[in-house]
């Protein structure tokens, strides 16, 4: 049998290695964790969506503003009167819900895709 020697350098990349491999996982729990939530973001962002749309058809203001684009003459000479009649309908309680899940929803897009591509990373440094 031949006496085999190891190249100098097996230690250093077996440890580089397992090093890769627990970056991996945790990154694949990262990317588990930031999916839920860009999930559940972004379905509390549909519910609200829907809630406003809701709200702004029974307070009038989708009506209103379907009147500037049929009687646009008559919204141009009253249009003090039709941006103050717009302000009063809008649905306040329920644009001020989608705009505070709006940014959490934005964030969580970004860090789900942020998550894919340092995944992705790792993956291309194995391969080489």
């Amino acid at each position: 049998m031949q006496n085999l020697t190891p190249p100098p350098d097996l230690k250093s990349r077996i440890l580089q290695q397992i090093e890769q491999e627990k970056q991996l996982s945790r990154l694949k729990r990262k990317l588990i964790f930031n999916a839920g939530f860009f999930i559940l973001s972004w379905a509390g962002l549909v519910f609200a969506a829907e809630a406003f749309l809701a709200a702004a058809g029974n307070s009038g203001f989708i009506i209103m503003l379907r009147l500037a684009f049929s009687d646009f003459k008559v919204i141009a000479i009253n249009f003090t009167d039709y941006a103050l009649s717009l302000v009063e309908s809008l649905p306040i309680v329920s644009m001020a819900v989608v705009a505070a899940l709006l940014l959490p929803a934005l964030l969580s897009f970004l860090k789900f895709v942020t998550s894919i591509y340092d995944i992705r990373r790792i993956y291309k440094v194995e391969k080489i």
